[in-house]
């Protein structure tokens, strides 16, 4: 399998709405792998795209990224457009 490939499987769409969306995604990926795959498989219809956000916490006060609470080794990154 590509690199490419493996890291668009590493990656799963938890929660996506208008200008933000969840992601799970292996723990082995840094920030700027989980957004080069998410940025590869989704359009934001914005110009700068999906972009990891910003904020420091997800709105249930979970910190960006944190730990995902079914698969132990996975992170849940926040997405803005």
């Amino acid at each position: 399998m590509s690199d490419q490939k493996e890291a668009e499987a590493d990656v799963l769409f938890m929660a996506e709405g208008f200008c933000y969306m969840s992601v799970c995604a292996a723990g082995h990926m840094d920030g700027p792998a989980v957004e080069a795959a998410v940025r590869r498989q989704r359009v934001s219809g914005t110009e700068a795209g999906w972009l990891r956000s910003e904020d420091p916490t997800f709105s249930g006060g979970q910190t960006n990224p944190c730990a995902c609470d079914q698969v132990p080794g996975r992170l849940h990154w926040l997405f803005a457009c």
